[in-house]
This record gives C-alpha cells, sequence and structure tokens, in this order.
C-alpha cells in the first residue's frame, strides 16, 4: 500500500508536462503584460533643435519642455541647441530631429558682416 505522499507524488508526476505548460504560459503572459505596460505608460518624446543658442525661441521652447514635465504629461520635449537657424534647419532635414523652431533668419543675415 502506497502512502498518501507517494500517490500525490505519482499524480504530479503523471501531469507534470500540463504545469510547464501553464508556467510557460504564465510567464508569457507576464512579460507581455509588462511590454504593454511599458510601451504605453512610457511619455512621448520630441526633438527639438533650437537656434541660435540663448534666443527669444529657446527660452520659449525651454519653457514649453519644463511644463509638461512638472505636471507629469505623456509628451517630453529635448531641446538640441544650435548655434545658428541654418544648423537647425539642417538637422531637421536630416532626420536627426522631429521639429526645428527657427527665428528671424533675415535679421541673422542682416547682422552678419559680409
Amino acid at each position: 500500500m502506497q502512502s498518501v505522499f507517494e500517490q500525490l507524488r505519482q499524480r504530479i508526476r503523471k501531469h507534470e508536462w500540463r504545469l510547464g505548460v501553464a508556467a510557460l504560459v504564465l510567464a508569457t503572459g507576464t512579460t507581455l503584460v509588462a511590454i504593454g505596460y511599458w510601451y504605453f505608460a512610457s511619455p512621448t518624446a520630441f526633438t527639438v533643435a533650437v537656434g541660435p543658442t540663448g534666443s527669444t525661441e529657446m527660452r520659449l521652447i525651454q519653457a514649453f519642455a519644463d511644463a509638461p514635465a512638472e505636471q507629469r504629461k505623456d509628451v517630453r520635449l529635448r531641446i538640441v541647441p544650435f548655434s545658428d537657424v541654418r544648423q537647425s534647419a539642417e538637422a531637421l532635414h536630416q532626420k536627426k530631429v522631429d521639429l526645428a523652431i527657427e527665428g528671424d533668419l533675415d535679421s541673422q543675415i542682416r547682422a552678419r558682416p559680409a
């Protein structure tokens, strides 16, 4: 006569593959939930080129970037400063940034010595 423990162990051995499948399904489900949460909970980030450094446009975009971060909104702005408008436009053209903020190009051209 077998003990209760032996009978239980034999039943588990018969159904061992089911436990393996259940563990695999649980692990896969947990992984998918974690990836989904990370994907949908992470904020959308935009890269913004701003030039020239220290300009009014730079301060304005910095204020726009700070507001959502302080309020924990789902949008983040990463600012990439450039020394002039042409460089920020070139970065946009080369798809290094998502958006380029350009100031008054005519005033910069007039301000440059010939």
